[in-house]
């Protein structure tokens, strides 16, 4: 026997032996000598014991014990393979026949069971008294034969009972079973029976032994506890007190229950939650608590049964004509009384105590205790409780038999790695369970274990189709002098331990990387951590110790509202929001948003508290940028409004102007009136430098010569830079035109000449140079503002595109500057580059296309308008404008159909065709994209004119990009307007 089992069984104190498969004894301990009172297994009384064992087998529990002992039972410990037979003494041998005799003889009478004996041979039964009193005899009655025994029997049972004791002498086992007697005056009983056979000398079946005990009641109660089983008294339709009264008047077999529940008052009462079968003028009635039997119940064993009227008491009862009561008390799992549980019955209650167990059961405490108790009863031995243990650590245990190479494990094994129960995989398949990495590991640390003989530790990673799953093993070597015989241990599942460690560090990973500050503190206010955020902003090298107090960091003032206000809050709301300040590593108060959590122990104190801490000094940056971005919003609303106004009434003007250039002559009038149209045209201009700077005019991309176009914005360039900052132009000669947005490019140049001003805060000079530039990929007007400035670092220049960036000082400049003049030189084509050095100056250098054509900045005045008599809807909402347009198209032969807005003309264009559309861009009610849109969902090829001097919507709109689509900008001459209509009509494409 190998050496570890044998210390296990010397050093139990239990009486233990061994038997081997011959059923020889091969090893007792101390304990099992001591108490059959033998030298040992080779003594002549043990091999008796061995001799009997062969002969009848262990589980015959009645074999005689050595002389002057009585009968010796033995138990089987639960067998693991290739392990010995291992039997435990139960009985003591040593207590002697007459005593053990007395002693059954009184259990026998206090537990009402009857013995009985049987000799098949002469067919005789003797039965002690109690059996006769269990089947309903009187005393010495029985006619004791087995016959008389059968009478008894219920007709339904007896051949269920034959049966079962014909099997028992042929096998020569002992049978139990449940059946039905039949009394002498009809009631009808339920009796347990155990029988086990009798042999003679020569071991052949000559009788039986056995017992009775009757079980009625406890059938009664079962069927009772069936019907409470079947009952779902939460799933009454009336509720789930009338459904709790409802299960215990069937029950009981009462007519009335109550449940009566505790109501502080004074002094305290019972209120009548419920009742079933009780008079309508008890619901919610008060129960005092000092009259019985409520008292009773409550006060001394919380279980009562009474039985007669006077014994029930209390007028509740007696009004229900009760002579029998049953109360029992509410309790929560506080051990709280809610209340009280009754039951009436105007008949005496036949079964006390089943009724008192009833009560309990449905009442709901005992109930909980007898399952546990039973539960608690099916753990027999250890390998039970062992295995139980196992699966819920979910640890399974394992055995490596070095010799045959072969696992034995344990079915939480099994289960742990999802094969089914049965003989467990040697070493090789036990790999292929696992991942290739696992399986490396696992054979390194195994033939360690081998060479070594020392305990292992790994987590592994098995591979399952759905994924992988994480479990632990430990293995620990079986040693015999310096050899290793075997290894055991156990596998544990990890899979949830892993998650969680593997979360953890991801929210490890997390914190370490935000970018704000996040920080520990303990109870005292001393720093514990600060992610490298937050080391950081306070100034802490990667590896300086912390245990530093947090009010080093604050500035006293705040500290204090930290301690007043902040802490108590978050202690006592778990948490606290809102601004704070702090010192950074440059000694600087900081504005920032602080959140503090309190955190607490199992019993509730304050453990730490942790802080989440962010810099609001860019979001202080950003928000004044904000504001003054919208005041820039604000005032290019203004100025758009105010331009589109002025540009209607410089169109009135212009469009008379030019009608009466046709009745002055040449002369002093005629100049008068040419300087009248050029000073309204100056006007014109003034308005779309107010509308670029609105940002609100249409990109209308002509042919111009770019050096007309700096000359033009020099003097407004003079007047906005100062009398310390002058402008110089280099101006380039034969440069062709370059096809842009005017009005844009003066934008652009405005923009950057503001900017260079800004950089010369001592004065200076700007430099405004143009040139063609020839390129690979084509020839550009190049355009390039210079100054002498500050300059600017390389780190400044990555973000000079972005918008709100701005090097100025808080309050000054809005930061849309280079991102506006990046936006406008992409919208025409072309590109912008900047190139800086500190202390050295700025160079900005704009790129635009070359369009190779001529000027078009405006169609020719002198070109003649056309005659037609095409229909033309004319939409305009500023009547001065619309009567002037109207009188030219009349004049020149058009049919010409005029509205106020687009919503009267998109009426009008439903019920006509018309050859173009010619329309103002901004109206009231609807204005002319949406017009345009609307009219041609009816006619997609519709000819449309748009009209404007101001828009809030891009040429990026479909009715604008339409090919069927042109536009004039106002103010404009009538003549213009005219041979433009009259291009319209010819099919030729004027453009924008």
């Amino acid at each position: 026997m190998a050496e570890p089992w044998q210390t296990y069984l010397e050093t139990n104190n239990r009486p233990l032996f061994c038997l081997d498969e011959r059923m020889n004894c091969v090893y007792a301990n101390r304990q099992a000598v001591s108490a059959l009172n033998v030298s040992g297994v080779n003594d002549p009384e043990w091999q008796k014991i061995e001799q009997a064992i062969r002969e009848h087998g262990w589980e015959q529990a009645l074999l005689e014990g050595p002389s002057g002992s009585g009968p010796l039972r033995l138990q089987a410990w639960p067998q693991v393979e290739n392990w010995p037979l291992v039997l435990e003494i139960l009985s003591d041998a040593k207590i002697p026949i007459e005593r053990e005799t007395q002693w059954l003889k009184y259990a026998l009478e206090a537990s009402g069971m009857g013995v009985w004996s049987w000799n098949q041979q002469d067919n005789k039964v003797l039965w002690s008294e109690q059996v006769e009193a269990i089947f309903g005899l009187k005393p010495r009655t029985f006619p004791g034969t087995f016959d008389a025994y059968c009478q008894l029997v219920h007709p339904a049972d007896l051949e269920m009972v034959l049966q079962r004791v014909q099997e028992s002498m042929a096998q020569g086992k002992q049978y139990t079973i449940e059946h039905r007697a039949v009394r002498p005056d009809g009631s009808i009983r339920w009796i347990w029976a155990v029988g086990k056979v009798r042999f003679d000398a020569q071991g052949k079946a000559n009788g039986m032994l056995g017992a009775v005990l009757d079980i009625s009641p406890r059938k009664h109660l079962e069927a009772m506890l069936a019907l409470i089983s079947r009952s779902n008294v939460e799933s009454h339709p009336q509720g789930f007190f009338e459904g709790l009264l409802d299960l215990v008047k069937q029950a009981l077999d009462c007519e009335s229950a109550i449940v009566a529940l505790s109501e502080p008052s004074d002094p305290p009462r019972l209120k009548l939650e419920c009742g079933l079968g009780i008079h309508e003028k008890w619901a919610g009635a008060l129960l005092p608590l000092d009259a019985e039997p409520w008292s009773e119940v409550l006060t001394q064993t919380h279980l009562v049964v009474a039985q007669g009227a006077e014994s029930c008491g209390d007028l509740l009862l007696k009004e229900q004509q009760a002579q029998a009561f049953a109360g029992v008390t509410l309790i929560d799992g506080d051990g709280q009384i809610l209340g009280i549980l009754a039951a009436f019955s105007r008949n005496p209650f036949a079964q006390i105590q089943t009724v008192r167990i009833l009560l309990e059961v449905i009442a709901s405490r005992a109930a909980r205790d007898i399952e546990r108790a039973h539960y608690l009863k099916t753990l027999q031995n250890q390998s039970l409780l062992l295995e139980i243990t196992q699966k819920t650590a979910q640890i399974g245990g394992w055995q490596w038999d070095l010799e045959r190479e072969r696992f034995f494990w344990t079915s939480e094994t099994f289960q742990i790695h999802r094969i089914p129960a049965g003989q467990a995989p040697n070493f090789e398949e036990l790999l292929r369970i696992y991942t290739v990495s696992s399986r490396q590991l696992l054979r390194y640390h195994w033939q360690e274990a081998l060479e070594t003989g020392r305990a292992f530790e790994i987590d592994l990673e098995l591979d399952f189709k759905e994924g992988s799953h994480w479990v632990r093993w430990r293995g620990v070597p079986t040693l015999k002098q310096g050899e290793i015989l075997a290894f055991h241990g156990s596998v544990q599942d990890i899979q949830k331990n892993k998650l969680a460690h593997f979360e953890k560090d991801r929210l490890v990973a997390i914190i370490r990387a935000m970018p704000d500050c996040v920080g520990i503190c303990d109870a005292a206010g001393l720093l514990m951590y600060l992610n490298p955020a937050g080391r950081q902003f306070l100034g802490l090298k990667a590896n300086e110790a912390l245990n530093r107090p947090l009010r080093t960091y604050q500035p006293d003032s705040e500290y204090e509202r930290y301690v007043t206000v902040m802490l108590p809050e978050a202690e006592r709301e778990g948490s606290w929001s809102g601004e704070s300040i702090f010192i950074d590593s440059a000694g600087e108060e900081v504005p920032v948003s602080l959140t503090l959590l309190a955190h607490r122990d199992p019993a509730g104190k304050i453990a730490f508290h942790s802080l989440l801490i962010r810099d609001l000094r860019a979001k202080r940056i950003l928000e004044t940028q904000l504001l003054q971005s919208s005041r820039v919003e604000a005032l290019g609303r203004l100025a758009g409004g105010i331009a589109h106004d002025f540009n209607n009434l410089l169109t009135s003007i212009m469009g008379f102007a030019d009608l009466l250039a046709e009745f002055v002559p040449q002369g002093t009038g005629k100049s008068y009136l040419e300087q009248l149209v050029y000073a309204i045209e100056r006007g014109a201009s003034l308005t779309g430098r107010l509308l670029a700077f609105a940002r609100k005019q249409v990109v209308n991309r002509k042919n111009c010569y770019v050096n007309e176009l700096v000359k033009s914005a020099a003097d407004m360039l003079g007047r906005l830079l100062g009398e310390d900052v002058s402008l110089r132009l280099e101006l380039a000669t034969d440069i062709p035109t370059m096809k842009a947005d005017p009005f844009q490019f003066e934008q652009v140049l405005m923009n950057l000449c503001l900017n260079a001003r800004d950089a010369l805060p001592q004065g200076g000079e700007i430099v405004v140079r143009t040139r063609l530039i020839e390129e690979p990929n084509g020839h550009w007007v190049q355009m390039s503002v210079i100054d002498e400035g500050v300059g600017m670092p390389a780190e400044v220049l990555e973000k000079v595109y972005e918008p709100f960036f701005t090097t100025k000082p808080m309050g000054k400049g809005t930061g849309l500057g280079l991102a506006v003049c990046h936006g406008i030189l992409s919208q025409n084509k072309g590109r912008i580059e900047v190139t800086s050095t500190v202390g050295a100056g700025t160079q900005v250098v704009t790129y635009w296309p070359l369009s190779g054509e001529s000027p078009s900045d405006r169609i020719q005045t002198s070109e003649l308008p056309r005659f037609g008599k095409e229909r033309i809807l004319l939409v305009e909402d500023e009547p001065m404008i619309r009567e002037l347009i109207h009188n030219l198209l009349q004049k020149l032969g058009y049919q010409v159909t005029i509205a106020e807005n687009g919503q009267v003309a998109s009426e009008i264009a439903q019920a006509h065709v018309f050859d173009l559309i010619v329309t103002d861009v901004v109206m009231p009610k609807m204005g002319g994209l949406e017009l345009a849109n609307l009219v041609r969902e009816q006619n997609p090829d519709q000819k449309i004119l748009f009209m404007s001097g101001y828009t809030d919507r891009t040429t990026q709109d479909p009715a604008f990009l339409d090919v069927s689509s042109f536009f004039m900008a106002k103010p404009f001459h009538v003549n213009a307007l005219a041979s433009m209509i009259g291009r319209i009509m010819e099919g030729k494409e004027p453009g924008f």
